[in-house]
């Protein structure tokens, strides 16, 4: 793979500037997880032509932040289009061997120098956007839309897809006091969001007086962001995964676990360019 990287996270056989659709294959969530994906949105909002083919949880993701006019742009697809994935199984060197024109992106590179989004955008397409205009997200920040009608209130979401096994009960719980303690400080509702596995995480256990709306599995993504860019929505209080980088798209106030990482490198890397990945300014607190 070495002799194919061109530039930081960037492997190729071709000069991928000179094609004119494209492919983005995010097939396997173990590889590209939906706060991964999302780095994607800047991107395929600034592209004229291509075609999704995800998961269904990113694929719903991606076309409310970014593809609107998806079904529009997918009829210029040819048979020469560039295929552009993550970094990450066996199908990375088939396409070498065959010869077939490809992009691989490794979002992990420490060596990536700027914001995610901001750097695919700047290195695939050759065009930089200044982070305070990113309104390709179809959903208005501090949208006066308010679909719950319970007030203000705060998000809160304590589970993670990967680097799960970094985290234990005691930092479950340091979101959880946190998120607490600021909305009866604030007075404000709490709205638990997740998956349903994370529901065995019962309000009897973890909350305690607070006026809690638990909607663990019961809502669609695009569900989740309309309710986090509500100007009801005040902050969010998670550990730093998909909730976070919603929040910072719509500049919501973040209260984030960072779950750690292997080493100081790695660590300053989430820091400085993942986390808050879409927004110059830093609206994230760490727990």
């Amino acid at each position: 793979m070495k002799k194919y990287k061109k530039e930081p996270a960037f492997f190729s056989n071709v000069d991928w500037r000179k094609y004119k659709s494209r492919i983005y294959i995010f097939k396997n969530s173990n590889i590209i997880h939906l706060g991964d994906g999302l780095n994607f949105a800047l991107l395929l909002s600034n592209d004229p032509k291509f075609k999704l083919i995800a998961y269904p949880g990113l694929e719903i993701l991606l076309k409310a932040a970014a593809c609107k006019n998806n079904s529009e742009k997918e009829k210029f697809i040819d048979i020469n289009s560039l295929t552009i994935k993550p970094i990450g199984d066996l199908m990375d060197i088939a396409y070498f061997i065959l010869r077939k024109p490809v992009l691989i992106v490794d979002l992990m590179d420490l060596n990536i120098p700027i914001k995610i989004p901001n750097y695919l955008l700047r290195i695939i397409n050759n065009y930089n956007l200044d982070l305070a205009n990113f309104k390709s997200i179809s959903y208005e920040k501090n949208s006066t839309k308010d679909n719950l009608n319970i007030g203000r209130y705060i998000i809160v979401n304590t589970e993670l897809a990967s680097g799960a096994f970094r985290v234990n009960k005691y930092f479950i719980k340091k979101i959880i006091n946190e998120a607490e303690s600021y909305s009866k400080i604030n007075n404000l509702k709490i709205v638990l969001v997740g998956t349903k596995k994370s529901r065995h995480l019962g309000k009897d256990y973890y909350f305690r007086d607070s006026e809690l709306l638990d909607l663990r599995g019961k809502i669609l993504l695009n569900d989740l962001l309309e309710i986090i860019a509500s100007r009801s929505c005040v902050a969010i209080f998670s550990f730093d995964n998909l909730i976070m980088h919603i929040g910072n798209i719509f500049e919501k106030e973040s209260y984030i676990k960072f779950r750690g990482k292997s080493n100081s490198n790695e660590e300053q890397f989430h820091f400085e360019i993942v986390n808050n990945s879409f927004r110059d300014i830093d609206n994230i607190k760490y727990l």
